[in-house]
């Protein structure tokens, strides 16, 4: 009852208290995919060498940190792979031209060698629903921001999540960082609060806003009061 009546303060005092706005000091961009873009490129998603594309025009605008909230979790289907498989047995000499242009039109390849370029930092998912993979971690996670198991550290601080949904590791291997994207409700429902940290297999994670923080200010490791 008292968490409810909170709850419902909080959420007056947001509709009739204006609070100051503070202008950030960097020119931070948000790059979204609307109407338009759909219109222009095409149904969603998108393949990652158009993502690549966007990704370099982005690096060539002089973006210092750039951040996915979205996860590449599953290969992209290469189209010179499905071919070969259909055609069955073939020659030495085709199919050593189309295992070259497999690798040349690899999707993933291609956005793997644009994020190794800059400083990427890769959204992936901290979650409570082990039965969708059965495993606790799908794809690769990117190295945890403190150095102690988070065992050590006070139980209010830290959240445990028991599962991950993470990137492939090709793509996780070329970024420079990685931070969760997960929001956990209230109780009725509602996002009033999103938390800076998540721990997983007793390792510290931080979320993507605070992980492409850390990438600015060079920080690679978090410290906890």
């Amino acid at each position: 009852v008292l968490q409810r009546i909170n709850s419902l303060v909080y959420d007056l005092r947001l509709a009739f208290v204006d609070f100051p706005r503070i202008a950030s000091t960097y020119p931070i961009v948000f790059v979204d995919v609307d109407e338009q873009s759909l219109e222009t490129v095409g149904r969603w998603p998108w393949s990652r060498s158009t993502i690549a594309e966007l990704s370099k025009r982005l690096l060539e605008e002089g973006s210092l940190v750039i951040g996915f909230d979205v996860m590449f979790s599953e290969p992209e289907i290469n189209p010179v792979r499905q071919i070969g498989e259909a055609l069955g047995p073939i020659p030495a000499s085709v199919a050593d031209r189309l295992k070259k242009l497999e690798q040349e039109l690899d999707a993933d390849e291609r956005l793997a060698r644009v994020l190794s370029e800059g400083d990427f930092v890769l959204g992936f998912l901290l979650h409570r629903d082990k039965s969708t993979t059965g495993t606790p971690l799908k794809g690769q996670l990117p190295d945890p921001v403190y150095p102690k198991p988070v065992s050590s550290l006070p139980e209010f601080l830290v959240t445990e999540m028991p599962a991950a949904t993470a990137n492939l590791p090709v793509l996780q291997s070329a970024a420079i960082a990685g931070g969760f994207i997960t929001t956990i409700p209230d109780p009725d429902g509602l996002l009033r609060k999103t938390p800076a940290v998540l721990t997983f297999g007793d390792k510290l994670y931080p979320s993507l806003t605070v992980a492409m923080a850390q990438t600015l200010l060079f920080e690679d490791q978090l410290t906890l009061n």
